[in-house]
């Protein structure tokens, strides 16, 4: 149980104590998590300077096989070789991918796009005739996105440090991007809180009640929730 206390004389128990103490190694998720980490743990280890205390660092990365879209993937073979990806993490790799055609780039992009929105319709479609009575669900979909239109997507866990309410605390950004001649900038979140986690579920809540002010107007897209 000393393990997990802070203190000798604490009566708290902490998991990330005691998973420090165990571990035979630690590492934050990235170079400025790193320092951060250091500075917040550093009292585990004495009088040691910050800059000593042994939390390293290894920054996300992703598996560019399963990751990478396999047409994103052939324009860069096209353009760097096929065994690119056994070093993709060099310089030269880097600089070359800079150097892509812009418009080839794009292209593959947008094709990629069409192909999203083909899926999201027919997720649509199958959801309304299977499950959904309700029009609004209909719209909150996705059903009516359209790939010109500049559009912001958060599909992620409610917690706070996510900020999901981001857009929320500078109404008049979001406003000035949505209240335009032309269909503009729809923005389209989903998730859930921890059934534990009040706080998330006040960030959920404050969504869900934005979502409910809709921009008025026969050139508006609905705003998805």
């Amino acid at each position: 149980m000393a393990l997990g206390k802070p203190g000798a004389d604490d009566r708290r128990y902490e998991m990330t104590v005691l998973s420090l103490r165990l571990a035979g190694r630690v590492n934050a998720v990235s170079a400025r998590h790193r320092e951060e980490s250091r500075r917040i743990w550093r009292w585990m280890w004495g009088k040691k300077p910050v800059a000593e205390v042994p939390i390293g660092h290894v920054t996300n990365g992703v598996h560019l096989s399963t990751w990478m879209a396999r047409p994103i993937r052939d324009l860069l073979s096209k353009s760097l070789g096929s065994d690119w990806e056994v070093d993709a993490d060099a310089a030269a790799v880097s600089e070359a991918v800079r150097e892509l055609d812009d418009d080839r780039l794009w292209a593959t992009h947008e094709s990629l796009r069409q192909l999203l929105f083909h899926y999201i319709r027919e997720e649509a479609r199958n959801r309304w005739r299977d499950k959904w009575k309700d029009p609004t669900k209909l719209a909150g979909s996705g059903a009516l996105l359209s790939p010109p239109v500049f559009t912001i997507g958060f599909a992620r866990r409610f917690a706070t440090y996510k900020r999901a309410d981001l857009l929320l605390r500078d109404r008049e950004t979001p406003a000035a991007l949505v209240d335009r001649p032309e269909p503009s900038c729809p923005d389209h979140l989903s998730g859930k809180a921890h059934p534990a986690d009040d706080p998330g579920k006040r960030v959920l809540q404050q969504v869900f009640m934005a979502a409910q002010i809709r921009v008025r107007g026969p050139h508006r897209l609905p705003r998805g929730l």
